[in-house]
């Protein structure tokens, strides 16, 4: 129980951390690209990355590591290096994050700009992605706890004080109202059916004329439909004279030609038969 009280004064707390991907890294490769992965510190504890082969200047690692007991003071640091099998792996860059600067109890997605060891002289490019966020019990320990309201016993209060007063006015209010309204609308309805009679009796008396125009105009129909009868008859009767004197014209000439197809056969037999009798007696 002591230990946790003693914690909780010295603001410690647990440091969730998302290293994502680094951009724009040196590339310190002869051939080929780098291999870099990240290293993350905090006191005597080291914590690394997996190793994005052959990702260049923008790997991408994911890696996510959990750190309890940083005080709230502390500082963690991020380092970038570049794997290698044959020689010393390569330093790419690295960034201090203080805990201070992120101890509000929510998540960041910050970038950092990578940077050159202190008292080195070196050429660093490229910026680290992290998502951070850290927990500092002390906080929750301190805060107040607000008192719950109820309101559980006022609630029936005011329907039972609202009960008597305004619902049995209301209805008293609206029962005559109504009943006057439907007095009213039971006077107004006989005069409607008076105007209704009236209009039916209008409509009765319109009609008949209707029906004698009609029987007018039938009979005027009935006395046109005889004449054009008649004309379509006189019309046939035409067609059918004209009809058979064409058939006569057509039979005279055929007679004709076969008369003359008669001749014609004759004056050749005849023709024939005295050139050979012409014949014989020379």
């Amino acid at each position: 129980v002591l230990r946790s009280h003693s914690r909780i004064a010295m603001g410690l707390g647990r440091l969730n951390l998302h290293v994502i991907e680094a951009r724009g890294l040196q590339n310190k490769e002869a051939l080929g690209k780098a291999d870099p992965y990240c290293q993350v510190a905090y006191g005597g504890i080291e914590l690394t990355t997996k190793t994005a082969s052959d990702a260049g200047r923008n790997p991408r690692w994911g890696s996510e590591f959990t750190l309890d007991n940083v005080a709230s003071d502390g500082r963690v640091i991020f380092r970038v290096w570049d794997k290698e099998t044959f020689r010393d792996d390569q330093f790419l860059g690295e960034v201090a994050l203080a805990i201070e600067d992120i101890n509000d109890e929510q998540t960041h997605d910050l970038w950092f700009k990578l940077n050159a060891r202190p008292g080195k002289e070196e050429t660093v490019t490229g910026e680290i992605r992290v998502i951070v966020t850290f927990h500092d019990p002390s906080k929750a320990a301190t805060t107040p706890q607000q008192p719950k309201e109820t309101k559980v016993e006022e609630v029936p209060k005011k329907k039972e004080e609202e009960k008597p007063i305004e619902k049995p006015i209301e209805k008293e209010k609206e029962k005559p109202i109504e009943k006057e309204k439907m007095k009213g609308e039971g006077e107004k309805k006989p005069e409607k059916k008076e105007e209704e009679k009236v209009k039916v009796k209008g409509e009765g008396e319109k009609k008949p004329e209707k029906k004698e125009e009609e029987k007018v105009k039938v009979k005027g129909e009935g006395e046109k439909k005889p004449e054009k009868k008649e004309k379509e008859k006189e019309k046939g009767k035409d067609k059918d004279k004209k009809d058979k004197k064409e058939k006569k014209t057509k039979k005279d000439k055929k007679e004709k030609k076969t008369k003359k197809d008669k001749k014609d056969k004759k004056d050749k037999d005849s023709s024939s038969s005295s050139s050979s009798s012409s014949s014989d007696e020379e």
